[in-house]
């Protein structure tokens, strides 16, 4: 926690395993849990999507969106997907559609 009570999203997170899957599924899914929106389509569509160009200073990673990584190809086969990674090594990747 930063002062003040606000949290430091880029560090403070502490997700398990299980939740990891959950906020993927939840993307994977539209943004619909349980048959509840939780997030717009619109929201996943523009926070997945290339606002930074790597120009694969960064080795395979394509761009950033917003929090997420992208790919647009993986050894050399075209394969767009964006990932989610954590400080300790932990990563949400999915295959985008």
């Amino acid at each position: 926690m930063l002062p003040n009570d606000v949290v430091f999203c880029s560090g403070d997170l502490r997700l398990r395993p299980r939740d990891m899957a959950k906020f993927g599924y939840l993307f994977l899914n539209g943004g619909i849990c349980k048959s509840e929106r939780i997030i717009s389509q619109e929201w996943i569509d523009i926070s997945t999507s290339k606002h930074i160009n790597l120009n694969n200073d960064w080795g395979d990673l394509d761009g950033y969106g917003y929090q997420w990584w992208l790919w647009e190809k993986i050894y050399s086969v075209e394969f767009n997907a964006y990932a989610a990674s954590g400080w300790g090594g932990q990563w949400i990747i999915l295959a985008a559609t």
